[in-house]
């Protein structure tokens, strides 16, 4: 695998130079110029903007008590997408516009995490608490008394919000607000 990005890599200018001179012959050489300025204006904007528009997002995501993982890792393509479009080459300008558009960012971002995930050493990792229970009964004793108070939290909550006033609702979706 760091054979293969190293080829990459090595190969990037090239593609890049190639890129040039077919677009310089089709186009003239102050259009090529002038999509090359353009699309190192419009990566400068992107990073410009990308994160105040992160830290709302993580905002709102921790105002619904969620772990604002998915607003990071989207605002890490969105900065990516900004630095391709600020290097000069339309390959990686492509490259750049699509990621500026969120479904092809989401697909993007789940292939890349699939591919960490296939790169770690195999072993899954869920942390949490854990005790070994050799007895059966006293395991399924122990979730019916949890799932009981689960469902007397959940029954609070529900009590508590018919009881809120009409203006001030207690769910929220992910923005923050009510529904």
């Amino acid at each position: 695998m760091t054979v293969m990005i190293i080829l990459l890599m090595a190969a990037m200018p090239l593609v890049e130079i190639a890129g040039f001179v077919v677009v310089g012959e089709r186009i003239g050489v102050l259009a090529t110029l002038g999509l090359t300025v353009a699309g190192a204006a419009l990566g400068l904007a992107v990073l410009s903007r990308g994160p105040d528009r992160l830290a709302e997002r993580a905002r709102r995501a921790m105002a619904c008590e969620a772990p604002p993982v998915a607003e990071a890792l989207d605002g890490l393509a969105v900065a990516l997408a900004g630095m391709l479009l600020i290097v000069p080459g339309f390959v990686t300008d492509l490259a750049g516009l699509l990621l500026l558009v969120p479904p092809v960012r989401r697909a993007a971002i789940a292939a890349g995490l699939r591919a960490l995930a296939r790169a770690g050493d195999g072993e899954a990792v869920i942390e949490g608490e854990w005790r070994n229970v050799t007895d059966l009964q006293s395991a399924e004793a122990e979730f019916r008394s949890a799932e009981a108070d689960f469902r007397s939290a959940e029954a609070d909550f529900r009590s508590a919000k018919a009881d809120a006033p009409a203006g001030r609702r207690l769910d929220r979706d992910r923005s923050g607000r009510g529904q």
